[in-house]
């Protein structure tokens, strides 16, 4: 009938939004609750078990090395290999993080893009912002076994990844800081690169990641899905001013 011709109509103009948002539309999306929210790296084992121990980064963990965290449970497995890609990967830390710290990175962030050097593994002294964003395609299960592993990116997706050097970095190792707590996924992780190796469903060991909000004047944000929406309603006449 009528009401589903107009549902229709709107589901299909909100795909056309997101799929005309420039560069994909930019969401975090993780694991949190009011008080915290999760991050992932992974390390050598031997950074992992200090890290984990000490609940904050110690050494052989090095400072002047540049750190990216990520929020996304499945990018995380791509870019690790599931734990396989080198044993310089082979361990995955969860890192929680106080929502309030979270927020303070977002808001004090650059877009990485407008850093000379962006994803150097050094700290350049100051030279680019101590905490860069890129935007990369976010990843979906499903796809090849080799550089893909088993996933596929989603370009209408931006999935957020953080890089901290200098004083940024530094904040990792400070006692009661920005870290509310490091666990060791890397069991999770393994478990659904071998079921994805399998064929197997991966459903029940996925977390469950909600989209996080950013914080108000950020920076780094884009244009929303509902906010192009609103743009194409507009346009076609959906809404106005009435002058």
């Amino acid at each position: 009938g009528v009401e589903v011709k107009e549902a229709f109509e709107l589901e299909s103009q909100v795909a056309l939004a997101e799929a005309h948002v420039v560069g994909g539309t930019r969401e975090i999306r993780a694991v949190h609750d009011e008080h915290t929210v999760r991050v992932y790296q992974a390390y050598n084992a031997s950074i992992a078990s200090a890290a984990v121990e000490a609940q904050r980064f110690v050494p052989p963990w090095k400072e002047g090395r540049m750190t990216w965290i990520k929020p996304s449970f499945v990018w995380m497995g791509y870019r690790c290999g599931w734990t396989r890609k080198d044993a310089n990967q082979s361990r995955v830390l969860a890192i929680d993080l106080h929502r309030a710290s979270f927020d303070k990175l977002l808001l004090d962030a650059v877009l990485a893009s407008a850093q000379q050097g962006e994803r150097s593994d050094r700290d350049d002294s100051g030279a680019s912002a101590a905490i860069v964003v890129q935007w990369d395609p976010e990843r979906a299960l499903g796809g090849d076994s080799g550089r893909h592993a088993f996933t596929h990116p989603l370009p209408a997706q931006r999935s957020l990844q953080m890089g901290l050097r200098g004083e940024a970095t530094r904040l990792l190792a400070v006692a009661d800081g920005i870290v509310a707590a490091i666990t060791d996924v890397t069991s999770a992780f393994a478990a659904v690169g071998a079921a994805l190796e399998a064929g197997e469903d991966t459903s029940s060991l996925l977390p469950v990641e909600r989209p996080y909000p950013l914080p108000e004047g950020c920076a780094i944000a884009d244009r929303s899905v509902a906010t192009a929406a609103a743009e194409v309603a507009v346009a076609q006449g959906g809404s106005g001013s009435g002058a």
